[in-house]
């Protein structure tokens, strides 16, 4: 085991462990720990501190860079690299993340930055929240080698005190209509950044599982919303169409309200998110008329 000081302007620690046993012992002995990814963004993997005296990045553990696929799902290390995942290839990884990887930053970011940083910053939900959420991905985390808990994606909020994202399990189905779009500027994040996700399985002409998602400075996936689709037989009627994208506008506005009450985003920004977010549920459902 290894720590080294280095000179940052608030003189922090950082401290490297190269293996889970290592990182189960500094995560109980030391104070204030900040335990991260790779740290291109300002996540934490577990034990978020709202000043930290000392960081561990888990790029070098080799248990948390594992990729192990099953008939039903894969398995990703939260240290793996978003370059690492990107070249399994889309045959492997379902497709809407496949292209949500694509789509972030330039290869000098992508080799360095982690899955684990991408879903745990929690300012905003970054580009691999949305696909994730639809996909009904799993969350593990740990706080020692006994000690696992897991939480849906859906119900995740903030890495729970004590443990640290070990483990993102992705379920693979066949989906005949994937569909991810990013918005905002390509190269960055900013106020109008926001990720959408669209899952439709049709059997003879029928909608039998259908995942809306769109994630940012709001995130939300409305269930009642797709259970308004389950059974419809296709195409989609102009009239069922409109219906649907004026009760999507109520819970989107409903999902404001709620975030306002503890965060602070202009009225013009949201205005824009939401024309974009309908104008992208209006072109998927396209897909379905």
């Amino acid at each position: 085991m290894e720590k080294d000081k280095l000179d940052f302007e608030k003189n922090i620690q950082v401290i490297s462990a190269q293996n889970l046993e290592e990182l189960f012992y500094f995560q109980k002995s030391v104070r204030d720990l900040y335990i991260v990814g790779a740290g291109t963004t300002k996540e934490h993997l577990g034990n978020p501190s709202e000043d930290p005296k000392s960081i561990l990045f888990t790029r070098t553990i080799t248990d948390l860079c594992q990729i192990e696929k099953k008939e039903r799902y894969i398995d990703i290390g939260s240290a793996t690299s978003l370059i690492h995942i990107l070249e399994l290839g889309e045959k492997i990884i379902p497709k809407v993340f496949y292209d949500a990887l694509k789509s972030i930053a330039n290869p000098f970011i992508k080799n360095l930055a982690t899955i684990g940083g991408n879903i745990c910053y929690t300012k905003k939900r970054l580009t691999l929240f949305s696909p994730l959420l639809a996909l009904e991905a799993g969350l593990e985390f740990k706080a020692s080698a006994s000690d696992t808990l897991y939480i849906p994606i859906s119900k995740f909020h903030e890495v729970p005190k004590g443990y640290f994202l070990s483990k993102i399990r992705i379920p693979i189905e066949d989906w005949d209509i994937s569909i991810f779009k990013k918005l905002g500027p390509q190269e960055t994040i900013n106020a109008f950044s926001a990720f959408f996700t669209f899952l439709a399985q049709i059997e003879k002409t029928v909608v039998v599982d259908v995942r809306i998602a769109f994630c940012g400075n709001i995130s939300f996936r409305h269930k009642e919303l797709e259970n308004k689709l389950l059974g419809i037989r296709l195409p989609l009627s102009n009239k069922f169409k409109n219906e649907l994208i004026l009760e999507a506008e109520k819970l989107y506005d409903l999902s404001f309200e709620e975030y306002q009450e503890n965060n602070t985003i202009s009225k013009t920004t949201d205005a824009l998110l939401k024309q974009q977010y309908l104008n992208l549920l209006s072109f998927s459902l396209d897909y379905l008329s």
